[in-house]
């Protein structure tokens, strides 16, 4: 959390992804374990969790159902 963004540099989805929780107090879980390893880099300052997300599955193809604070990552 740098100047108040969420900054992600050669991460894991599934560290994202516990960052993702704590910054925008969601839960996610990722059910496709091909996805957890995958590395992502990038910053996140004023997008809601949807626009996050959609942001996201241009670096890495993926499906996600959202209810209410729980997102399902496919």
């Amino acid at each position: 959390w740098i100047d108040n963004k969420l900054v992600f540099d050669d991460e894991s989805f599934e560290d994202l992804a516990l960052k993702m929780e704590r910054w925008y107090d969601v839960e996610i879980e990722i059910s496709n374990p091909k996805l957890l390893a995958k590395r992502m880099t990038g910053n996140f300052e004023k997008e809601t969790i949807a626009q996050a997300m959609e942001a996201l599955k241009v670096m890495i193809p993926f499906s996600f159902e959202q209810t209410g604070n729980k997102i399902i990552i496919n």
